[in-house]
């Protein structure tokens, strides 16, 4: 409620003067012995305005009091006082009226004139507001032009991009056509590790149903023995270094798992893709190698040991004459040992065996198909004694790919 209103005739001019001046000073002020008329009667109060101020909660409020106090009594001298001293009296409470409304009009000439300039700001800003909005008229009229003209653009693009969002539909139909055509169950994964989205070949490997996408790989069960997969993807996604692993279901079936980045176009990494590759023939296929294998080396020594047994020297060499084996029989001949011999061309085990007829016809064996017998070769040895050595010689092939080699057998006469 405003105080004005409720404030008596003979205090509202006080009341007003007092609080403007509290507002300008930011001190307490006070005037004391204002007269009021209440119900016929004289009364006198006692006034004072205050600003309050930090830290309260109601700064910028005014604290206003009144102090009502005894009108002072006549006296028997003041009765005797002439009317020139009672005229003096009403005076000087003339004057202080007069000042007090004198002032409280000072405080009310500035706010007019404070008010005045205000305004006058205020029109220059709106004289200059007034030609910003033309400027800015101007402006939207030439933005309703570019406007219409991006609308236009827009339109373009809009079509374009109709276009696109139905080659990319056809793109989109076309990929899952080609994944669930090649038959290997891959399944996307985030940055997060939740599935992304998945093969129908995949639910084959993990349990999956179309409402388990956003979910954690880890929160879905799985039909392999295998517990890493989690950590697996995880290393992947932070070394960025792809993984192969052999993995087996627990009907039996075996897969090769590959886990690798997964790139954007924008060579962003935004999560990990995992393939499972059924490689059960390939596994059955491996074993029968292994064992194929075994029977092979066995019967590799199987033959070595023949070769040991037999008295005759042996020496098989590539196609360019480097030494590939020997047996026991030539290392004894010759007093020497594979460490001096295998890896070495065989014209450089000595000058015995550089010899050109020889060379010209080992060389001849594998190109043409070659071979020679009884070729006679005097051997000088370190301790000067001769030997006189026949020579045969002929192509043969190594394992299923054909290595071609040349086997040389020696006889001392």
């Amino acid at each position: 409620m405003n105080i004005f209103d409720m404030l008596r005739e003979d205090l509202k001019q006080e009341i007003n003067y007092l609080i403007r001046k509290a507002s300008t000073s930011r001190k307490s002020v006070h005037e004391k012995g204002i007269k009021i008329k209440i119900n016929g009667s004289l009364r006198m109060v006692n006034v004072g305005v205050k600003k309050i101020l930090p830290p309260l909660d109601v700064v910028g409020s005014f604290l206003v009091t009144f102090e009502e106090v005894l009108l002072p009594k006549i006296s028997k001298a003041d009765n005797k006082l002439g009317p020139d001293k009672k005229a003096e009296r009403v005076i000087k409470e003339l004057e202080r009226e007069l000042k007090s409304v004198k002032a409280n009009l000072r405080i009310v000439i500035e706010d007019i004139e404070a008010s005045n300039e205000e305004l006058k700001s205020s029109n220059e800003e709106m004289q200059s507001t007034n030609e910003e909005m033309q400027s800015t008229n101007e402006e939207l009229e030439t933005s309703k032009e570019e406007l219409q003209s991006l609308n236009e653009e827009l339109i373009t693009v809009n079509t374009e991009f109709q276009n696109k969002n139905e080659e990319l539909t056809t793109i989109n139909d076309d990929m899952k056509n080609l994944l669930d055509s090649i038959k290997i169950p891959t399944i996307f994964l985030d940055n997060n590790l939740n599935i992304k989205r998945f093969t129908s070949h995949a639910t084959k490997v993990i349990n999956l149903i179309p409402s388990d996408l956003g979910r954690p790989i880890n929160h879905i069960a799985t039909n392999l023995k295998y517990e890493n997969l989690l950590s697996d993807a995880d290393e992947v996604l932070s070394t960025l270094v792809f993984k192969e692993i052999e993995l087996q279901t627990k009907e039996g079936i075996w897969y090769q798992m590959r886990i690798f980045p997964y790139r954007t176009t924008n060579n962003i990494i935004d999560g990990v893709v995992l393939t499972f590759t059924e490689i059960n023939n390939l596994k059955a296929a491996s074993d029968e190698i292994n064992i194929l294998n075994n029977k092979l080396g066995v019967a590799l020594e199987y033959v070595d040991n023949i070769l040991d047994t037999v008295r005759d020297s042996l020496l098989i060499l590539d196609e360019e004459l480097k030494v590939v084996s020997a047996n026991r029989s030539f290392y004894k001949l010759f007093n020497t040992s594979n460490g001096e011999v295998e890896g070495k061309y065989i014209y450089e085990l000595d000058k015995n065996w550089n010899k050109k007829k020889l060379r010209d016809l080992l060389e001849d064996i594998i190109p043409k198909r070659n071979f020679f017998e009884d070729f006679e070769l005097d051997y000088n040895l370190a301790s000067k004694e001769n030997k006189k050595l026949l020579l045969n010689a002929r192509q043969i092939l190594k394992g299923e790919e054909g290595t071609k080699l040349i086997l040389l057998a020696i006889q001392e006469v």
